[in-house]
């Protein structure tokens, strides 16, 4: 549909697809699309679900932040966590007072901010006592002289095994009570999602991080095809383009009314 002269469009919906993106990523390097090859759009590929992959060691973004629940099992210590989670946030313990019906997950629209419990039948935690868990790291946890006490869990190990092995949870002491009268919830940072560049098929991020990837994937690309158009830092290249975008991003992908809270980075320690 036409836009009306001197009116903005009244809609919301830009997305650029995965194909369009690197169009765009190879005209910032200087390459115009009819230049492009099959081996430029293999290399572009490879570079975009690189970059994605990257995002997740730079920390914590709020668009990868999910929330699980564990069901207890009486006596048992250690769970498996699903395979897209690559770290803990924060986790806590559920005294379950009660459960109910959860929203429909497989409609458009639903309320997020209920843990999943099980997703055939779906069911969410409607009411409990919760307590904060703390994280320990490996040496913590061998340090704990009687690993099988059971009791309320206070704290858990996250194992980061990597592939072809899942993350697992080890929690301490040993969870004497099972769901459906217990739990632990966590939130975890998933895995972006991979990128492919046929059917129109968009990048699993919000519309804030498109100038990112974009400038990302630019730069990275700039690595093989055109690198004196990466310049140093301050020069005005693709380099700095490149970082500016991402502060950029990263800066508005904040929990908005949230306490700031300044602590040491203690996870060398840990681990995490």
């Amino acid at each position: 549909m036409q836009g009306t002269p001197g009116s903005p469009s009244g809609t919301y919906n830009f997305q650029l697809a995965n194909s369009a993106l690197v169009l765009e990523a190879y005209s910032r390097c200087g390459i115009r699309p009819t230049a492009l090859n099959s081996n430029h759009m293999q290399d572009a590929t490879r570079s975009l679900n690189l970059a994605l992959q990257s995002w997740a060691n730079k920390g914590l973004s709020l668009f990868t932040l999910v929330q699980n629940v564990i069901q207890l099992v009486a006596g048992q210590a250690t769970y498996i966590l699903p395979a897209e989670i690559v770290s803990i946030s924060d986790a806590y313990y559920n005294t379950i007072i009660s459960t109910g019906a959860g929203p429909d997950f497989d409609a458009p629209l639903y309320d997020p901010s209920e843990p999943i419990v099980s997703n055939d039948p779906q069911i969410v935690i409607t009411s409990s006592q919760d307590r904060w868990l703390q994280p320990r790291g490996h040496s913590d946890y061998a340090m704990i002289p009687n690993k099988q006490l059971q009791g309320n869990p206070n704290l858990y190990w996250i194992d980061r095994l990597g592939p072809p092995y899942q993350l697992t949870m080890t929690l301490w002491p040993v969870p004497l009570i099972a769901y459906p009268a217990a739990a632990v919830t966590y939130f975890g940072v998933r895995q972006i999602q991979d990128a492919n560049l046929q059917s129109g098929e968009t990048s699993d991020v919000p519309n804030r991080f498109i100038d990112a990837l974009c400038a990302e994937v630019a730069w990275r690309l700039a690595r093989k095809y055109a690198p004196t158009m990466i310049g140093s830092a301050g020069s005005g290249g693709l380099l700095d383009d490149r970082n500016e975008a991402w502060l950029s991003a990263v800066g508005e992908d904040v929990a908005k009314g949230a306490p700031t809270m300044i602590a040491g980075n203690i996870s060398r320690y840990w681990n995490l």
